[in-house]
């Protein structure tokens, strides 16, 4: 009886150990469970799930979205002739670099692009230096423009630190840039470069160069740190200012004036970009300064020692649906291609 009640004893003292154990290994559990929320320790995520955050889709163009690029526009029969070879291109839009007519005259600048495209064509202007004195009535018309067109976008002071998006693009302008506002231009550029990366292409847009980066007569106006900012994130660089058109190779810097290849298939990716300038919208045609047309990073070059005419750029963005890229030429109002190239955005 004695040995009976000692093993039932046993076994009760076992049974609760046991449980208790269960328990202490529970509670400790939870205690591990509850450092781990609080102390941000990363959980477990699905494989998938992790898969599909990587895989983003980004946000691609209309297919065949085709671009021109201008700018020192004015009023007069080059102009005109410029618009008729945009819309005979078949452009879906216009984006203008600035110094839209030299007289202030708004109201006949508006009129010259209304009898040839419309008064809802996408035409997207940047503030130039001849743009300050009428810029409040170029930004009205603008913004009512804008009201007009089916699916853009926008935001910001508009033509001068502003942000479009209009049929997979976003677009980046920073108008009329002087050199005491220059950092806060630079801050602004990489603020919304670095905040939104959910578009394969970008493009940012300004008036006026530096010296090294056109090759006519104009100074050092904006800086390398513009430059390179839009570089680093991928994002295509449009300017005027000089009344000819020049584009760059492919750029690894261009503080440096490093170029990063020959090819005129460009591989546009973070750190690596290209600049152009196209100021043949109908004003006049610059000559070149020979030693800086000479410089090793001109992928080409028209001015008025080449014969040039008045003409805009065109990029095709997705071509046959092809979202990551995009092909490239210059053509002038005689009809003549000045320069061809291919984009592929990693």
């Amino acid at each position: 009886m004695t040995s009976n009640r000692r093993d039932n004893d046993s076994y009760v003292n076992r049974r609760k150990v046991a449980i208790l154990s269960v328990a202490l290994l529970l509670i400790m559990i939870s205690i591990l469970v509850s450092f781990n929320l609080l102390l941000g320790w990363p959980a477990k995520t699905n494989a998938k799930d992790h898969q599909v955050n990587n895989n983003k889709k980004k946000i691609a163009p209309a297919d065949n979205l085709k671009v021109a690029f201008i700018s020192d526009q004015d009023i007069n029969e080059n102009s005109k002739n410029v618009l008729r070879l945009i819309k005979g291109e078949g452009a879906s839009m216009i984006i203008n670099a600035g110094d839209l007519n030299y007289q202030g005259d708004t109201k006949g600048w508006e009129k010259s692009i209304n009898e040839i495209l419309g008064d809802d064509y996408p035409y997207f202007i940047v503030r130039g230096n001849h743009d300050y004195r009428k810029w409040s009535d170029y930004q009205i018309s603008f913004k009512k423009r804008l009201e007009k067109i089916e699916g853009v976008s926008y935001e910001g002071d508009l033509g001068v630190k502003s942000v479009i998006t209009y049929k997979g693009i976003r677009l980046i302008f920073l108008g009329g840039m002087r050199s005491s506002l220059q950092k806060e231009y630079e801050k602004y550029l990489s603020r919304q470069l670095t905040s939104d990366n959910d578009y394969i292409w970008e493009i940012v847009a300004w008036h006026k160069n530096q010296r090294l980066l056109q090759v006519g007569d104009k100074k050092d106006e904006a800086s390398y740190d513009l430059y390179d900012i839009a570089r680093e994130e991928g994002a295509i660089i449009a300017t005027g200012h000089n009344h000819l058109y020049a584009r760059t190779k492919l750029m690894a810097s261009f503080k440096d004036q490093q170029v990063e290849s020959e090819s005129n298939t460009l591989t546009i990716d973070k750190g690596y970009t290209f600049a152009f300038t196209n100021g043949l919208g109908g004003k006049s045609i610059d000559t070149q300064d020979t030693d800086l047309a000479d410089n090793p990073w001109w992928a080409a070059i028209y001015s008025k020692d080449q014969g040039a005419n008045y003409g805009a750029l065109f990029i095709t963005f997705s071509p046959a649906g092809q979202t990551n890229s995009a092909t490239g030429y210059f053509k002038d109002i005689d009809g003549k291609i000045i320069d061809e190239f291919t984009l592929i955005k990693k």
